[in-house]
């Protein structure tokens, strides 16, 4: 079965690299945002890059298990999988839900995008470990711009169902998005929120035990 993957915000296929499953994962990379697109817009236009002829799943992490999500909605895939994500805004630690209300728009792009050490210490990366070097590649590669659009959409997020497919992943010690109530799997034990990267092989069994319990149902 095919995977379509969302990477998180600011980063990109490297992410997806370490995991070994029994299905093809197909990167969706993501393209530059229209001025003021809403986040359900946007996640439509990545879905064309979808082949919907066959059954498929969607991967998403972080900001993109968001976009999975508002996708799972309108596609029907046969199992959504969001890693360190939210699957609705209810989901959201208060701390989030009280950016509403900050003047986002006001604050210059490149202020999105903390100094390292601050990103490192909310994805839980050790200084030292592979994936500390990769999310230093990976944030250095960021546009600021890009990041400022998605945070704003983040925060205005308007989705309060949840769709009866999605399987949540999430780890005890996630920093940035603690962990909420309605969680899956949650015994990634020491991941942080770049458990994607780091724990690998308890993502991939969890993705193929999904579906092929699904494929049992169906069959």
């Amino acid at each position: 079965m095919k995977i379509y993957c969302f990477s998180g915000l600011g980063t990109d296929d490297r992410v997806f690299k370490n995991l070994k499953t029994e299905h093809e994962l197909i990167y969706i990379p993501w393209s530059d945002p229209f001025p003021k697109e809403s986040m359900e817009n946007y996640a439509m236009r990545m879905a064309e890059n979808i082949d919907k002829s066959n059954p498929f799943a969607l991967l998403g992490v972080s900001y993109g298990g968001m976009v999975a999500s508002c996708l799972s909605h309108q596609l029907n895939p046969v199992k959504t999988f969001i890693i360190s994500s939210a699957a609705s805004r209810k989901e959201f630690p208060l701390k989030m839900k009280l950016f509403r209300y900050f003047p986002l728009a006001l604050i210059p792009a490149k202020q999105f995008i903390p100094p390292f050490w601050i990103v490192s210490r909310f994805f839980g990366v050790r200084k030292g470990q592979p994936s500390y070097f990769l999310l230093k590649e990976i944030i250095n590669d960021t546009n600021p711009q890009t990041v400022k659009w998605a945070v704003y959409q983040i925060i205005k997020w308007r989705q309060e169902n949840v769709a009866k497919n999605i399987v949540r992943i999430h780890s005890k010690h996630d920093k940035l998005l603690p962990k909420r109530k309605h969680i899956d799997y949650d015994h990634v034990l020491n991941g942080g929120h770049f458990m994607i990267v780091e724990k690998p092989a308890a993502i991939s069994a969890i993705i193929d035990n999904e579906i092929a319990k699904n494929q049992k149902l169906t069959s």
